[in-house]
């Protein structure tokens, strides 16, 4: 009996220095077994897509590549809503409903003087219970979080503008110049100006 079936693939490239932190802990392979709504979604999108890219109707590609960016999320989310390991790094903390709360604070105000008991109560959990659930789930604690993400913010920024170093620092909450240096020589393995000057490995 023959067999007939469509295969379709693509690839996904991420600009900046954060990718790995989202993605890094993802399984090689999602197996999407599921008759939740998200699911039919990504079922319908992939039909679209495949639709699309076959008769190449006006817009077909670049309405192809939107459905393509719809169906990366889903996949992640039903990822993140299945049974199985505990998820970690940053997904780990996104697919926690309390410590969502804080990570999105968190990460929307990279130059707060942040304390984790403002973490805390963000999260609706006592100091100790957040910090032990903040590092299960992401692998490091929330203040060392937001340093490792301020320093991800500058890097991205030294690359794609001309900002000063000095604008860099406050921008990310730090009022010297010679401190944010200091800690972004330690988090990325080299000074600002250097990192700036070193092109983006392919």
């Amino acid at each position: 009996m023959a067999v007939i079936f469509f295969l379709m693939g693509g690839r996904f490239s991420f600009a900046g220095d954060h990718a790995d932190r989202l993605l890094g802990a993802r399984p090689a392979i999602v197996h999407v077994r599921d008759t939740s709504n998200p699911a039919r979604v990504l079922r319908f999108a992939r039909e679209q897509r495949a639709m699309e890219l076959k008769s190449r109707p006006p817009g077909g590609a670049l309405l192809a590549e939107h459905l393509a960016h719809i169906m990366l999320l889903l996949v992640l989310r039903l990822w993140l809503a299945s049974d199985g390991d505990r998820r970690s790094g940053w997904l780990g903390a996104l697919s926690d409903p309390p410590l969502a709360k804080a990570f999105g604070a968190l990460h929307a105000e990279p130059a707060r003087r942040w304390r984790l008991v403002e973490f805390a109560d963000i999260a609706g959990m006592s100091r100790t219970s957040f910090a032990v659930r903040f590092r299960e789930a992401v692998g490091q604690p929330p203040l060392d979080d937001r340093i490792g993400w301020r320093m991800r913010l500058a890097a991205d920024r030294l690359r794609r503008t001309q900002d000063s170093v000095a604008t860099l620092a406050v921008a990310v909450g730090y009022e010297l110049e010679a401190t944010f240096s200091t800690i972004f020589r330690r988090a990325m393995g080299c000074a600002p100006g250097k990192y700036r000057r070193t092109p983006l490995r392919a």
